[in-house]
């Protein structure tokens, strides 16, 4: 039986990848990628070939850019999954994620919790609930914000 952290991670790489589009039975999450992946394209060649705009070229590069891994620590209360911006532990979306609603409860928090450091700024309690696909959605949010942000600034 597959640990229920790793389904996780896999439903939140696989949320993450469904926001890419369909080019002939092909989809495509990265666009400064040609359809096989293979060759690079610049973003005019991405245009053409993608028939996309340059807003959603833009959204789709931060998209492709955030890749979830398993953030679980043996002092946490819970098994996490998190996105790392720059591998500093500066900048990161950590989503906790308890088996049970009794672990839950036992620890007198929701089984979905989510903690955001932007500049080394944490916010520990950015989102909590018990729903897990509002969960993963949320994470999701709060690392597009941060590769945004971060896109601005860069």
């Amino acid at each position: 039986m597959t640990h229920y952290i790793t389904t996780l991670l896999e439903d939140a790489n696989n949320l993450t990848e469904a926001l890419g589009i369909e080019v002939d039975g092909v989809i495509v999450t990265d666009p400064t990628k040609s359809v096989c992946g293979r060759f690079d394209m610049t973003k005019d060649q991405s245009l053409a070939q993608y028939d996309i705009t340059s807003e959603r070229y833009d959204q789709m590069v931060i998209r492709s850019q955030i890749e979830w891994t398993d953030h679980s620590y043996a002092n946490d209360a819970c098994p996490s999954i998190g996105f790392d911006l720059d591998d500093t532990g500066e900048n990161y979306v950590q989503l906790f994620a308890f088996e049970t609603k009794e672990d839950a409860d036992r620890e007198e928090l929701a089984m979905y919790g989510i903690t955001a450091c932007e500049d080394g700024d944490t916010g520990y309690d950015v989102w909590s609930g018990n729903d897990r696909s509002e969960g993963l959605s949320e994470a999701l949010k709060q690392a597009i914000a941060m590769q945004q942000k971060h896109a601005k600034n860069s």
